[in-house]
């Protein structure tokens, strides 16, 4: 029977174990260790409803589901949240992102599916098929996108039928043959027919040189050769002429005995005709062969096929692709220094929001992750657990830039998180592109494929920066429009110091409201 499937984010291990035991047993449940770990599982869980902890390191539970909704497939995703917090400003900020209920820890289990299943009763919430079975999902959650080795990244199982369907007939592959099945008024039926031995195939072609390197040309055709061997047979109805047909001859006709059989008439003597041989024609010279064609150069396409093999560690040799950078530094000078010494040999991904780089990170798959090691506002070294934790993300490369006071335990951690790979101050371009060469020279290291591509990034920034500046072009026409007020008040102010009544102007004022009365 199928069964509504919810996901539990929560960053305390035993919480979600906990939960998801209670759950199991009316429900189908997933897990999320963290905000980065549910934004990058939401496409394959496919969840009903998400059961959210309010308070979790860098991306708090709030964020996470504003993160979650940008996504139009889950933008409407009901939103429980579970949490410990009783804050009535965090409560109502909960339920502004598209939060249903707002329970508090700790909290009774039995309470907690009836209110569940109570939500999926008043709404009539349809069970949507899902593309992948829990144990699927589990499966691939816990699969490495890539192994270290350079292999290609591993593709999600799919749940195989029992055999491969064709056109709604199924065959499958015997030891001493192919099963022949066919159709009989809709219905597939074995032929009776024996198994006919597989005909022997043909040895594969070689593969052409993926290195890189063009291929010599074709030996040119010896075409004085060829028209000598050559002979030129007349073909009637696709077979030459004089070849043996392909029914069988009829049976000849049985022969009378030669003293019935007539004596055949004698031949009359013909005289001999002389016949010319025929005149050779001059033997011609073959035709000159044209030097084969200079390389082309390649195309947009061919480039693109090139890149997409190179991240998927086909290619041996050629242009390598440049990996993705992602750098979550608050300092905006930094920033600067980063992008000069990223240009050439990295795609620039730049950040002073760490919860904008949870974000970023599940969606444009960056290679190498560049954060401070203890900041005001986030820890790298949390923003690297992170990572580590997700099978399919733990192979991003971290990059961990030295602050003026850091902790020895800290920069131990960072250390051992990094393979060694810390940037010291001062902050230099150098530096910078050192560290992210020694990261590429590593055995295990290689670029893969990404979903969304680098324009997307940079169009997403250009049209944030927009909105950002239209945003500031109201902000300044409104203060305009308040000092023009401002400025016209001040004038009739100074107009209206001196001002005198003319004379008369009690009479009129009495007359006016006589006309007013009389006019009501």
């Amino acid at each position: 029977m199928a069964k509504y499937r919810i996901m539990v984010v929560d960053d305390d291990a035993d919480v979600r174990f906990v939960v998801t035991t209670l759950l199991g047993t009316e429900f189908e449940t997933v897990q999320a260790q963290n905000g980065l770990d549910a934004i990058e599982k939401i496409e394959r869980s496919q969840p009903d409803l998400l059961l959210v902890d309010i308070t979790m390191p860098i991306m708090n539970g709030i964020s996470c589901c504003r993160s979650i909704q940008k996504n139009p497939a889950f933008s409407k995703v009901p939103v429980f949240f579970l949490t410990a917090c009783s804050a009535k400003e965090v409560r109502e900020e909960a339920m502004s992102v598209g939060g249903r209920d707002y329970i508090e820890k700790p909290f009774n289990s039995a309470h907690l599916i009836d209110r569940i299943q109570a939500f999926f009763e008043k709404e009539k919430t349809p069970l949507v098929p899902k593309l992948f079975t829990v144990e699927e999902v589990a499966r691939i959650d816990a699969t490495p996108l890539g192994a270290a080795d350079g292999d290609e990244p591993d593709e999600p199982p799919q749940s195989a039928p029992s055999a491969p369907q064709f056109g709604g007939m199924e065959t499958e592959r015997l030891s001493g043959g192919k099963k022949r099945l066919h159709r009989v008024f809709g219905r597939q039926k074995e032929d009776p027919r024996p198994a006919e031995p597989e005909p022997p195939r043909a040895a594969p072609k070689p593969a052409p040189d993926d290195t890189g390197v063009p291929l010599p040309p074709p030996p040119t055709p010896d075409y004085g050769r060829i028209s000598k061997e050559f002979v030129r047979k007349p073909v009637i109805y696709g077979r030459p002429k004089g070849a043996e047909p392909e029914h069988p001859k009829p049976a000849a006709k049985p022969t009378p005995p030669p003293s019935i059989a007539a004596k055949p008439p004698a031949p009359v003597p013909t005289p001999p005709v002389e016949r010319t041989p025929p005149a050779q024609k001059p033997v011609t010279a073959p035709p000159p062969v044209a030097p084969p064609a200079a390389a082309k150069e390649p195309s947009a396409a061919d480039i693109l096929a090139q890149r997409r093999m190179t991240a998927l560690g086909k290619q041996k040799s050629g242009a390598a692709v440049k990996p993705r950078v992602l750098v979550v530094i608050d300092h905006p000078q930094q920033l600067e220094i980063c992008h000069s010494a990223m240009k050439g040999i990295a795609e620039f991904l730049p950040l002073e929001d760490p919860v904008d780089a949870v974000e970023l990170i599940a969606r444009f798959q960056p290679d190498i992750v560049m954060a401070g090691i203890k900041e005001e506002r986030y820890s790298g070294l949390q923003l690297a657990q992170m990572m580590k934790s997700n099978a399919r993300l733990s192979h991003i490369e971290t990059v961990f830039v030295q602050g003026p006071s850091v902790e020895s335990k800290h920069l131990a951690a960072a250390r051992n998180l990094s393979r060694n790979t810390v940037v010291k101050p001062p902050f230099r371009e150098e530096d910078i592109r050192s560290a992210v060469r020694e990261v590429m020279a590593r055995p295990g290291f290689k670029v893969r494929e990404k979903a969304l591509g680098y324009g997307v990034y940079v169009s997403e920034v250009i049209k944030a920066a927009e909105a950002e500046r239209m945003k500031g072009n109201k902000e300044r026409e409104r203060r305009s429009f308040m000092d023009q007020h401002v400025s016209l008040a001040k004038f009739m102010a100074t107009e209206l110091k001196d001002y005198r009544e003319p004379a008369g102007y009690d009479e009129m004022k009495g007359i006016g409201a006589k006309v007013h009365s009389v006019g009501d």
